[in-house]
């Protein structure tokens, strides 16, 4: 299957934009990012925050709750420009409520700097049990 990160779609993984976490446990995700700016995305990481609930409407993220909602295990690299870099990451809930639905955002990142964001995109998180 080829890798589809491009200009259009520059973060990309196979699975469908809903992605099923059981609580306390970890998930391997494998994820593409097409570097569409014109300089290298330096320290280029991956985490994932503001994850507002279907039914509070609450949205837990790291400016409100000094904490990200989802732990992130991300490499580092630097991805440069028109260039598609691979990130495998691992991905466990923040003590997310397991009878929730949350649309989250998932955005490269400058590790030194998260508020420097190279690229994001909304997904659905659905926590569960078991």
């Amino acid at each position: 299957m080829p890798i589809d990160a491009n200009s259009k779609r520059p973060i990309f993984w196979f699975n469908r934009p809903l992605i099923n976490l059981i609580s306390n446990q970890e998930y391997e995700l494998g994820i593409w990012y097409y570097n569409k700016m014109e300089t290298t995305a330096e320290q280029a990481t991956i985490i994932i925050d503001d994850c507002k609930s279907n039914v509070t409407k609450e949205v837990i993220s790291s400016t409100t709750n000094g904490e990200y909602p989802v732990f992130v295990s991300s490499p580092t690299q630097d991805s440069p420009s028109s260039e598609v870099t691979y990130f495998d990451i691992i991905i466990s809930d923040n003590n997310l409520d397991p009878t929730m639905t949350y649309s989250c955002t998932l955005k490269v990142v400058k590790e030194t700097d998260p508020s420097t964001e190279y690229e994001s995109k909304q997904f659905i998180l659905h926590i569960s049990k078991s």
